[in-house]
């Protein structure tokens, strides 16, 4: 696209773009003089694409980034495959070490999908597969993504009927909601005999820089199993360390220029 676009939104998108091509930000002098728009014009879509969260500003002469709204976006449509590159061989090294399933779960869309699953290549024991279902009051890595979201976002997710998946399933809102809260404070929850008969899931956040929490490490097995091989510390020790390394690596995915 070169030259003015013709109405607001190709405007905006045609802002977005140019933004999104500058990683150290853009006045707003460069954005009128990119987009070829007067500067108060160019003013007033820059301040409503920063009101909707698309766009962000920061230092006192006001250099205009991508916004926290627009990296999430960039997050939630990575390709699976290029996120199991990333993820492969830490989750790998770690299911083969103990025997338990490692995987990476995204938060798009309210609600929660797995990405990849990593399970252990020569297994001495019974392996599980953490599905496809990751329910707010059953899963830990429901309950870590949605602790990180609006107040909004989990209400209206509490809001809908829960299923009793196990005896020791929650399905009050005002108990789930505490849960959340604690997963919030402790920064990562559990699932134990919650939504599978006799496994233990253990999750923590995956922090990508400006996009926040949109990524989960989990792992699981049979709880038995699982704790005759980590304690509850260890395992959160140690999915803490590789989310910290694994954070950046997704921020930079999320946020590379576009060409």
């Amino acid at each position: 696209m070169t030259g003015q676009a013709s109405t607001p939104l190709q405007r905006a998108a045609r802002i977005l773009e140019i933004i999104a091509a500058a990683p150290d930000g853009l006045s707003l002098s460069e954005v009128a003089e990119r987009v070829g728009l007067p500067m108060p014009s160019a003013l007033r879509l820059l301040r409503n694409l920063v009101d909707v969260g698309f766009v962000a500003t920061e230092g006192r002469r006001a250099r205009y980034r991508l916004g926290t709204r627009m990296q999430r976006m960039f997050q939630m449509s990575l390709g699976t495959e290029r996120l199991r590159g990333i993820c492969a061989p830490e989750l790998q090294a770690l299911a083969d070490r103990f025997d338990l399933t490692a995987y990476l779960a995204r938060f798009g869309d309210e609600r929660v999908d797995l990405c990849c699953t990593f399970m252990p290549r020569d297994a001495a024991r019974t392996s599980v597969h953490p599905g496809q279902n990751f329910p707010i009051n059953a899963s830990a890595v429901g309950r870590v993504l949605f602790a990180h979201q609006p107040d909004d976002v989990i209400s209206r997710a509490i809001a809908q009927p829960m299923r009793k998946y196990r005896p020791g399933t929650q399905t009050k809102p005002a108990d789930v909601r505490r849960a959340i809260e604690e997963a919030r404070v402790k920064g990562y929850a559990l699932s134990d005999d919650e939504l599978d008969e006799a496994t233990l899931a253990v999750a923590v956040p995956v922090r990508s820089g400006d996009a926040g929490v949109v990524f989960s490490l989990g792992l699981l097995g049979l709880r038995d199993a699982f704790l005759d091989t980590l304690s509850i510390r260890e395992s959160v020790a140690m999915l803490g360390d590789i989310a910290d390394r694994l954070g950046p690596q997704l921020a930079n995915l999320g946020s590379e220029p576009i060409t």
